[in-house]
């Protein structure tokens, strides 16, 4: 269950307000700048923010999620699925532009590391999909095998020797 106060600032970010504006604002314009009102149960399947697409329900499966932001606002996946997925996005975050150190990182050595975690992901998504102890649903089932059928082909594409370069060109556009 999320408390009023989560359940506020989740409202504000969907509607575009940054945090750090968010932590500047006074508790009387948070209560203006609601624009819409769901319960809360219902906040961690609606919040988005602007680029993400989510299977429904989920907080890290679908493409575009905002790891970092998530984390900040203590967003915990829903299941196993939802896990692999945050692991996975977690991995996307560390291959940004730049390194630890704050140079930068070239788009040829990117790829490549983000298909190995294309493929690592897709293959934790697929086995939980089909292995017949996995406590996910039907409908979950599902969505672990499509997703993880895309991560596959997208690792595959990235770290084969035909489809590198167009891959690199790709996540420099993208990423």
């Amino acid at each position: 269950m999320i408390d009023e106060e989560m359940r506020r600032k989740l409202l504000l970010l969907q509607n575009g307000m940054p945090i750090e504006k968010f932590n500047a604002t006074s508790p009387a314009d948070i209560k203006k700048g609601l624009k819409k009102v769901i319960s809360p149960g219902q906040v961690m399947s609606e919040v988005s923010f602007q680029g993400e697409y989510h299977f429904p329900g989920y907080n890290y499966l679908g493409p575009g999620t905002k790891f970092k932001t998530r984390q900040a606002l203590g967003i915990d996946p829903i299941n196993d699925l939802d896990r692999i997925a945050m692991y996975h996005d977690s991995q996307y975050s560390r291959t940004g532009s730049v390194n630890s150190s704050g140079l930068p990182v070239l788009p040829i050595g990117r790829s490549p590391l983000r298909g190995v975690v294309d493929l690592g992901a897709g293959s934790a998504m697929l086995n939980a999909a089909y292995n017949p102890w996995s406590d996910l649903g039907w409908t979950d089932r599902g969505y672990a095998a499509g997703a993880g059928a895309v991560l596959l082909v997208q690792g595959i594409a990235r770290l084969h020797p035909v489809t590198a370069m167009p891959m690199m060109f790709i996540d420099k556009l993208f990423y």
